[in-house]
């Protein structure tokens, strides 16, 4: 690419940007209406065409630097690409019109000019993985820490309140939560309170089990409580046996046999 082709790009910006973005609402599939109205449509469109006069480390840097202070989150891929291949067709279109032709055939100037846009496209798609993914990372981590924790309540008891539906993943996290919990608090009962888990069905009620054997391995003893009426009858209509489950319908009762196995209880002292 000549001097000529670098100095088109400069002098026909804002013309090459209109065209892009006349072509992307040609592809709202790709495009959602929401990237198409985004302030930062236009300025990317913008950083492109000038990241394509730089070459290695200069480009790289200033890739880099101009994606950590944009907004692409809420991109998806096929949109990022669809943007960048956007921008090459506009270009090239517009290169075709203006005759500006070096010693090159079309065919050959085509394949130029997709030199210089496919690694920038190909680096700012790995650059919105690698955030996205970390973001991702970041929220799976905040998460396990917030998944199913075990509470002591009292001496020897601990309780484990789970929230929502119960999917493999969870499950292994509850399972691996309530063994080290229950070791490090030295629980001697440990209740699990299903009462705001929505659904209780044949994979929930496997784990539930698997939890209160593994309990048992490490010296543990354990309760589900919580079990409402409608839970009760799916857990019977899907002949699931629970002989081993020790069960109450609330965490209050839940608490006062637990009490009640560590020779302890609860005296209500009256003001004097």
């Amino acid at each position: 690419m000549n001097e000529q082709f670098f100095g088109a790009i400069r002098e026909h910006r804002q013309q090459i940007v209109e065209r892009t973005i006349e072509e992307l609402s040609r592809g709202k599939e790709y495009v959602p209406e929401e990237v198409l109205k985004d302030s930062q449509l236009k300025p990317i469109i913008t950083e492109v065409l000038d990241l394509i006069e730089l070459v290695d480390e200069q480009q790289e840097q200033r890739l880099q630097n101009f994606f950590r202070g944009s907004k692409r989150l809420t991109w998806s891929i096929v949109t990022v690409l669809h943007i960048f291949d956007c921008i090459g067709l506009s270009v090239y279109r517009l290169m075709d019109e203006l005759n500006i032709v070096d010693e090159l055939p079309k065919d050959r100037q085509l394949i130029e000019l997709e030199k210089r846009v496919i690694p920038i496209r190909n680096r700012f798609v790995q650059l919105h993985v690698d955030l996205w993914e970390s973001t991702v990372e970041v929220q799976r981590l905040a998460l396990k820490e917030l998944t199913a924790p075990l509470i002591p309540i009292f001496d020897k008891i601990s309780v484990m309140p789970i929230v929502g539906t119960v999917d493999t993943e969870r499950a292994k996290l509850i399972i691996e939560n309530l063994l080290h919990g229950a070791v490090s608090h030295k629980s001697e009962v440990v209740l699990i309170d299903i009462t705001a888990v929505p659904v209780v069905d044949t994979m929930v009620a496997h784990y539930m089990m698997q939890a209160v054997e593994a309990l048992r391995l490490v010296g543990t003893r354990s309760m589900l409580v919580g079990i409402r009426p409608e839970i009760a009858q799916t857990i019977v209509n899907l002949g699931v046996q629970m002989h081993d489950f020790e069960t109450e319908s609330t965490l209050q009762r839940g608490v006062e046999k637990a009490l009640r196995s560590i020779n302890r209880k609860i005296i209500e002292v009256k003001d004097s």
